[in-house]
């Protein structure tokens, strides 16, 4: 088992996802992480016990998943005028009990209301993927 602790920078949390054996368990430990935009590139097990908040820095996905057989539960993901989590060329996918929220650019409020600008993101993008 691998642990993130809270407050660690992006570049960090990237390495530990990077040199983790395959098919290690990673555990959140932290409440909070900002500007996080992380990228899984083998099969991995993700998860949070408190519901750990990933926050994406501007039009960034908090995490994208580029590889087979990754299962991802009980965390928080906040997309940042941008899709929180994007699933390329990966099968077997499983999320798990997550929430995603995305925050949007208070100065276009009155344009998302009245549909002249589109709401940005989609929450979960799902690319050539599939059992997600």
């Amino acid at each position: 088992m691998i642990f993130v602790d809270e407050k660690l920078p992006n570049s960090e949390i990237q390495n530990i996802l990077d040199n983790a054996p395959i098919w290690s368990y990673v555990e959140f430990l932290g409440d909070y992480y900002s500007d996080i935009s992380l990228t899984v590139n083998q099969g991995l097990n993700i998860y949070s016990r408190n519901g750990s908040i990933l926050n994406a820095p501007l039009n960034s996905t908090a995490l994208k998943i580029a590889a087979d057989d990754v299962s991802v539960s009980h965390l928080i993901f906040c997309g940042n005028s941008s899709d929180a989590v994007d699933i390329i060329n990966a099968h077997n996918v499983n999320l798990i009990n997550n929430s995603i929220v995305n925050h949007l650019d208070e100065s276009k409020i009155g344009s998302y209301a009245d549909g002249t600008v589109n709401l940005p993101g989609y929450g979960i993008c799902v690319s050539n993927s599939s059992a997600v």
